[in-house]
């Protein structure tokens, strides 16, 4: 309730600050309530990061999962409001998104297609990238493809099923190193 985007802009400024970090890339990565968090980042601050990775993405700025409610967000100490679409046409950096058409948490995928069609339409157009896993569900991104799939009740209720999770897990960890490793390359490692 009410977290100030600020503080994650203050744990980026640290960690650019250390010397393993300098001269490398600095990507914001989130899952679900997550990914709204790093898209209203990359929106409110699009200079914070070099890379944006949203896994089952809402469009919307929603509230606070809180019985009293009010705002999730706030930003220059002012609420976001729970209405409205996160304005990520402000985005800058290379964004890549991933989503289940099977998620009944929320529309990940509908969002994912509203966020393509904003960036598409912005002057800047940031490059982005959605994969979309049309059987899998919310918790399809799962842990890397090493670990066990989930296969709990409380995940089996977010939607898909567990092979056509497993399947998206393995295919968009596959994918966000590839995303990764040429953002590396364009900030090579300091020697």
């Amino acid at each position: 309730c009410s977290i100030p985007l600020e503080y994650f802009a203050r744990a980026v400024g640290w960690l650019r600050l250390q010397p393993a970090s300098r001269g490398r890339p600095v990507v914001l990565y989130g899952v679900s309530r997550g990914a709204e968090a790093v898209l209203l980042l990359a929106s409110y601050l699009p200079h914070l990061a070099d890379a944006v990775v949203a896994s089952s993405p809402t469009a919307a700025v929603n509230g606070a999962v809180s019985a009293a409610g009010g705002p999730a967000w706030t930003f220059g100490g002012h609420p976001l409001a729970p209405v409205g679409n996160i304005p990520v046409a402000r985005i800058r950096v290379p964004l890549l998104m991933g989503d289940g058409g099977q998620d009944i948490a929320w529309p990940s995928a509908a969002a994912a297609r509203t966020i393509m069609g904003e960036l598409r339409g912005s002057a800047v157009q940031a490059k982005a990238t959605n994969l979309y896993y049309p059987g899998a569900g919310h918790a399809y991104f799962g842990l890397p493809p090493y670990f066990p799939v989930f296969t709990s009740t409380e995940v089996a209720d977010l939607g898909g099923s567990a092979q056509a999770d497993a399947l998206a897990t393995e295919q968009f960890w596959t994918r966000m190193i590839t995303f990764l490793n040429h953002l590396a390359g364009r900030h090579p490692a300091p020697s």
